[in-house]
């Protein structure tokens, strides 16, 4: 699925390359000198070009002298300091494979004025310019939809409202690979921010529609409120157009409304929590390479005595020294393994009691959530519920299955298969184990 996004650097001529001078802060080519805090040392920056700008601060593309590297800086006023320094603070405590790279926090002075500044990894183009440039295929909508997904998760699972959820805070840092930015406005869900400062009209109400109606009135309001903001996400990808309120649009299929008509409900309460939309069928187009798990017969092989691959009935085992991770097809017309697989879904669906008192009828669940993986078989979990990343290394793997008989053939050119690729798949996803 991944090369789907193979032809991704062409946006790359086509998003602006505009450089801005004479802002607010810096012209192009300008020096800065930026004194890093808990470095105790000072870096010089040159400015490259505007990338972005916020409420309360302006984004550059910088070069570091010292190592020649590039990097995106983001500088506010004294003023305006509280949002970048609760920003800076997030990405010490949260470093994450969904979350831009963090490289510090510092002061700095700018024409006799006052600056705070943090220094980020340097992404290729936001999502927005991505979709805003190129006609997407229904898979490649769904790729960075994964990752939205994925990103979002593990926010909530930390107790963080992200609370600014849109395609300009969204950026490839690769061809494939998405990564959240823009932390100004998180806070944590037992104590959320009050974001608006007065009520606002119904003109700026439209503006902020992608923000949940309860935030914007300035009521109580906790994770539930990016599950608002990720239904305008995904009605902006689908659409290219600014969500104003309504699901409405004739570009949206019908699968993609009545997945939306969970996420932008009006009461709060009655929103699903994220981690529920794993299960799911929305997604479903990702999970394909399992569709031919029954027609692969029963085999024992082994690679480069490095890897050991067996199939019996229902379940795929692939073992080295280390450890044996597995792929397996419950059988849901066996009692017990249908009681396991209910068992799995039962703590999401407690967690989501008055959503499913209203929609469960309605909710249409994943037909791979009778698939399940894991590195100890009293220790599985639902196929679904891994990430983008896990679920190429899943893919590739079962590619290598289906190709079995290929690779048994004493014609076949071995050197095809990158042995230490598969090595470092297999120990990848062991490091995930207790994700």
């Amino acid at each position: 699925m991944i090369w789907y996004f193979c032809l991704i650097e062409v946006i790359l001529s086509s998003v602006s390359q505009e450089i801005y001078k004479n802002t607010l802060y810096l012209e192009a080519n300008q020096a800065v000198d930026i004194d890093m805090e808990g470095l105790n040392m000072k870096k010089t920056f040159v400015a490259i070009q505007k990338i972005g700008k916020g409420s309360y601060s302006d984004v550059f593309k910088c070069r570091d002298l010292s190592d020649g590297n590039f990097y995106a800086l983001k500088f506010s006023s004294i003023q305006d300091s509280m949002y970048l320094k609760n920003e800076a603070y997030f990405y010490q405590q949260n470093p994450s494979e969904y979350i831009i790279k963090y490289y510090g926090f510092g002061r700095t002075t700018i024409n006799n004025k006052m600056y705070v500044a943090i220094v980020l990894e340097l992404g290729l183009f936001t999502v927005h310019d991505f979709i805003m440039n190129k006609d997407l295929s229904r898979v490649q909508i769904q790729i960075i939809i994964k990752q939205v997904l994925d990103g979002l998760n593990f926010l909530h699972y930390n107790n963080y409202v992200y609370n600014d959820l849109k395609l300009n805070n969204l950026v490839f840092t690769d061809r494939v690979t998405i990564k959240f930015l823009d932390f100004g406005l998180c806070s944590y869900n037992f104590g959320p921010l009050k974001i608006f400062s007065s009520n606002i009209s119904e003109k700026e109400k439209m503006k902020f529609a992608y923000i949940a109606p309860e935030v914007r009135d300035r009521s109580y309001y906790n994770k539930k409120a990016d599950i608002w903001s990720l239904g305008a996400l995904i009605w902006s990808i689908h659409t290219k157009e600014n969500f104003e309120g309504s699901v409405a649009s004739l570009q949206l299929d019908l699968e993609t409304k009545h997945f939306l008509s969970f996420l932008l409900q009006e009461n709060y309460s009655i929103r699903p929590t994220i981690d529920l939309l794993f299960f799911n069928n929305y997604l479903d187009e990702m999970f394909t390479c399992l569709d031919d798990f029954s027609d692969i017969g029963d085999f024992d092989f082994e690679l480069e005595n490095f890897l050991k691959i067996c199939k019996k009935n229902n379940v795929i085992m692939f073992k080295t020294e280390e450890f044996s991770f597995f792929v397996i097809r419950l059988d849901l017309n066996d009692t017990y393994q249908h009681t396991a697989l209910r068992k799995m879904v039962l703590h999401y669906t407690l967690k989501n009691m008055e959503f499913c008192n209203i929609f469960a009828p309605n909710f249409n669940y994943s037909k791979y959530i009778g698939f399940v993986i894991g590195f100890n078989l009293s220790q599985l979990h639902c196929v679904t519920q891994l990430d983008f990343k896990s679920l190429c290394v899943l893919e590739s793997l079962m590619h290598l299955v289906k190709n079995i008989e290929l690779i048994q053939k004493e014609d076949f050119d071995r050197e095809m298969i990158d042995f230490e690729y598969l090595k470092n798949l297999l120990e990848f996803l062991d490091c995930r184990r207790d994700y």
